[in-house]
């Protein structure tokens, strides 16, 4: 047994407007564009640096840089020798050891 819903009779008086309004598209869009947010300096940033080619110009200016600081950088005085030096990594009374503590 069922009992009369009043939605039934609603909804069988309910039609659809088969075309849309002109300006749907346009309204549409408006929306769109209202609600799209400029991107932001890192946004655009990332953009520019991980396109194919830029990354790779990125990459190797980043290896470049790195390879000449590392030659630029002076090489620590090996004043020592390797016994001594080595007694020296692993001793737990060494300077560089107790300076951590």
């Amino acid at each position: 047994m069922t009992t009369p819903d009043p939605l039934d009779d609603l909804l069988s008086e309910w039609q659809v407007s088969p075309t849309p309004p002109k300006s749907l598209n346009r309204d549409i869009w408006t929306r769109i564009a209202l609600l799209a947010a400029e991107p932001s300096w890192w946004e655009t940033l990332a953009a520019l640096i991980l396109r194919p080619r830029n990354l790779a110009f990125s990459s190797l200016a980043a290896f470049g840089l790195g390879i000449g600081f590392a030659f630029l950088r002076e090489a620590p005085d090996s004043a020592v020798d390797p016994h001594t030096a080595y007694v020296q990594s692993i001793s737990p009374f060494a300077s560089q050891h107790l300076a951590s503590h």
